[in-house]
């Protein structure tokens, strides 16, 4: 069995470089700290042939990106970050008959049977796509040009999971025909997961106003949990103009107040009860989100696979 060539991300680039750039979406996700939900997601996507538990056992962060090709047809993109034994993991694959190795541009599987893609370029990096693989390892070994904007990739690194819609329409999944109904340009959510964390929350508290700014977010507070961590965050809505941002601030509010009140929101991809809203321009921010451990799964795994749409 031929040994794994390594090539490592050069150093300053950030990891969402490697993903797609065409992407409708893109999502970060902290492993270690939240395991049961990142295997629920994995889980719910149909991505456990391709990140089976040992490998996700030594992965410390997911970075993400969904992609639709021209047919409409969705594909999803990932790079792990953690301490991986590419050795092994290279010759389990190649004495297995489900996967088939390739070596262009740099050495990689494709599922015989399927779309999976799996590429271990250095011990720290894991790739795993089900269609884009060959221009994520192009990515990394040309070099390719960061997409998002720093203050989005830096939030990406800081919270327990974020969503980023750079680019909302009537096609983008889990907005739908809402997203024909808001002017919604982009929208972010950033969760953490609340723990006993003392003297933590002050400085998340200058973290998220410093990141808030750009209308997106880092974190929140964390707080005492329980065993079941609860998941707390924000949401922000940037609008197509300051208008229109004045114009829906009223059918949030609406709309946050039908949630209380038990009334079923379709065409949102988050629950909106309890939220708090702001304005800032042509932005709506949502502060004081709830979210439940199965709503995450149910959120995470509809945008690796983009699914779902608004109704």
């Amino acid at each position: 069995c031929a040994t794994v060539p390594h090539l490592s991300v050069p150093s300053g680039t950030a990891l969402t470089a490697l993903l797609p750039s065409d992407a409708f979406a893109y999502a970060s996700i902290r492993v270690a700290a939240n395991h049961r939900l990142v295997s629920d997601i994995i889980e719910k996507s149909g991505l456990k042939k391709s990140i089976p538990s040992t490998v996700l056992d030594k992965t410390s962060r997911l970075f993400a990106s969904a992609q639709l090709d021209a047919a409409g047809k969705p594909s999803f993109s990932i790079v792990g970050q953690g301490s991986y034994p590419v050795g092994l993991i290279g010759f389990r694959l190649d004495l297995s008959g489900a996967w088939k190795r390739s070596a262009t541009p740099l050495p990689w599987w494709q599922e015989r049977n399927g779309d999976a893609q799996i590429a271990l370029p250095s011990k720290s990096l894991l790739m795993v796509s089900n269609g884009r693989l060959p221009t994520m390892l192009s990515n990394l070994r040309n070099g390719a040009p960061e997409t998002l904007s720093p203050t989005i990739v830096h939030a990406f690194e800081a919270s327990d999971l974020s969503v980023y819609f750079p680019n909302v329409g009537s096609n983008t999944p889990l907005f739908g025909k809402a997203a024909a109904r808001f002017p919604i340009q982009s929208f972010y959510l950033s969760i953490d997961a609340r723990r006993a964390t003392p003297g933590a929350s002050e400085q998340k508290t200058s973290q998220t106003a410093a990141i808030a700014a750009e209308g997106s977010a880092g974190g929140t507070s964390p707080a005492v949990g329980t065993a079941v961590p609860s998941y707390h965050g924000f949401a922000v809505f940037k609008m197509n103009s300051d208008r229109d941002a004045r114009l829906f601030s009223v059918v949030f509010k609406l709309l946050i107040a039908s949630s209380e009140t038990g009334g079923a929101i379709r065409g949102f991809p988050i629950p909106l009860a309890g939220a708090r809203l702001s304005i800032d321009g042509n932005t709506i921010r949502l502060q004081g989100i709830s979210v439940s451990e199965s709503e995450l799964a149910d959120l995470l795994s509809a945008v690796i696979g983009g699914k779902g749409g608004g109704g």
